[in-house]
């Protein structure tokens, strides 16, 4: 039977390791099917821009090859400029939907991320104001109170990076200073944030969270005073991760 203080650790870590991220997967059949037509845009897109460039090309050739007006139907011209114009507009009404998806996700991922840090500080402890907790300054203020400083967990490196982007994302699609001051890999020589290196950045770090919510988790269980090692071998646990940490304790 489990003591008061071993069912704390389990709930600890439980909620560390567990925590879904419920708005990718809310969005991950639309973030599909909304690729899928942005694709099929961006091929109608390649394909008018193509019969418009054969058409100019043929009758930049023809005007070349004589002194004479070469006639041409400005109907056609009209047609494929349309066309190429409506493909442009339809692909980049697709592609800032895909942009406003991942934008989406990473301040979610980051919101999810602090509603956690906020949760495991309720459980750990009994004399928490979540209230005065309203941002990552007094978040990490609260944990280093609790002898817990959590810049020093796993992962923390692309954990800061999500929160200067998620600051950078909730005023505008520019890249701010403090972005580039950290030179993610992503962002590099960019003004502006783009789907392709928002999304690839949203890939390389999602991930990360769950190691630096578990590295954070063995930090409070150690300023606890408590032992996370029976969580390791307690076999109705959730078995979505392995944890391989050199904790002295």
């Amino acid at each position: 039977m489990y003591s008061t203080e071993q069912k704390l650790v389990d709930e600890l870590f439980h909620s560390a390791e567990c925590g879904e991220n419920l708005f990718d997967l809310t969005i991950a059949s639309l973030n599909t099917q909304m690729n899928e037509e942005y694709a099929v845009l961006k091929r109608e897109l390649d394909t008018a821009e193509k019969r418009y460039d054969d058409w100019k090309s043929d009758y930049d050739a023809k005007n070349q090859a004589t002194d004479e007006y070469v006639e041409f139907s400005i109907d056609e011209y009209h047609d494929l400029l349309l066309d190429c114009q409506a493909s442009q507009a339809h692909s980049e009404y697709i592609a800032d939907q895909v942009f406003a998806l991942v934008e989406m996700q990473v301040i979610y991922s980051f919101k999810q991320l602090e509603i956690t840090l906020k949760s495991l500080l309720s459980l750990a402890f009994d004399n928490v104001d979540k209230k005065s907790l309203f941002n990552w300054k007094s978040l990490k203020k609260e944990y280093n109170s609790r002898n817990v400083k959590i810049s020093e967990a796993d992962n923390y490196v692309p954990i800061n990076q999500l929160r200067v982007v998620n600051n950078a994302l909730k005023h505008s699609s520019k890249i701010t200073q403090e972005v580039k001051e950290l030179a993610i890999v992503e962002f590099r020589d960019l003004e502006l944030f783009d789907y392709e290196s928002l999304n690839s950045f949203y890939k390389r770090i999602k991930d990360d969270i769950k190691v630096f919510l578990l590295s954070v988790v063995c930090m409070l269980v150690s300023s606890l005073g408590l032992s996370h090692l029976h969580w390791r071998t307690n076999p109705n646990r959730d078995e979505t991760f392995e944890f391989d940490m050199d904790i002295p304790f």
